[in-house]
């Protein structure tokens, strides 16, 4: 298990400031097609994505994407380099916890009790005068869900993308393995779901910067991921 770090107080601030400059960001507006007949829609896939790539999800398969799962780097007292997952349009949205995006486990409603952002870091790097700083609910785990809502002609839908991340020093790649969504409205969708019931499985945890740096906040993800 990866220890903990007590990080600079700057370095606390430069993160902040990085979530306020992300979402107060513009986003572009794309449509989608009508769903199709079935109840829950499949897409099995094998990407990677790295440094060198930035992938469009694309809910339906209509051939516009809403969402973007790519990663970023930014440098403010120290530098970072984050894997996010973020909505096209801004009711495109991810299930989080003080943004960053929940890792949530297979079982697991994806339903409106669930707080959504079109923002959110799956998992970053701190590179800091006293080594690597690793942070996120998505760090280093497998098979994981994060839980998306987003709109087909204005109507709310809810789905999920399973990925597997991996951390190692500086870098962080992302492993893009299915996704689906319900094609009922508002209807809840249940992680890892592809038309057949699953259980309730535990819940995430946070891992390193995520939760020194939003403090006792990040604690209150075990009753979002049980809902």
């Amino acid at each position: 298990m990866r220890a903990t770090t007590s990080l600079p107080a700057k370095l606390e601030r430069d993160l902040f400031a990085y979530v306020a400059a992300a979402t107060a960001a513009g986003v572009g507006i794309l449509a989608s097609a009508e769903p199709s007949a079935a109840k829950v829609v499949y897409t099995k896939t094998h990407q990677v994505i790295d440094r060198r790539t930035a992938y469009p999800l694309d809910m339906d398969n209509n051939g516009k994407p809403e969402f973007i799962l790519t990663q970023t780097a930014t440098c403010f007292s120290y530098c970072y380099n984050m894997l996010e997952a973020n909505g096209v349009n801004i009711s495109d949205s991810v299930a989080h916890q003080s943004f960053l995006a929940l890792a949530l486990r297979r079982g697991v409603r994806i339903d409106s009790q669930l707080a959504f952002t079109y923002y959110a870091t799956m998992a970053g790097v701190a590179d800091t005068n006293n080594g690597t700083h690793p942070f996120g609910f998505w760090v280093n785990v497998k098979k994981r869900y994060l839980g998306l809502k987003f709109e087909i002609n204005g109507q709310t839908h809810y789905g999920w993308a399973r990925l597997n991340v991996d951390v190692n020093g500086r870098n962080i790649t992302g492993t893009l393995t299915g996704y689906a969504y319900e094609t009922i409205p508002d209807k809840p969708i249940i992680a890892g779901n592809r038309g057949s019931t699953t259980g309730q499985g535990p819940d995430a945890k946070p891992v390193g910067l995520g939760r020194l740096a939003f403090g006792a906040s990040a604690t209150r993800l075990q009753s979002a991921a049980k809902r």
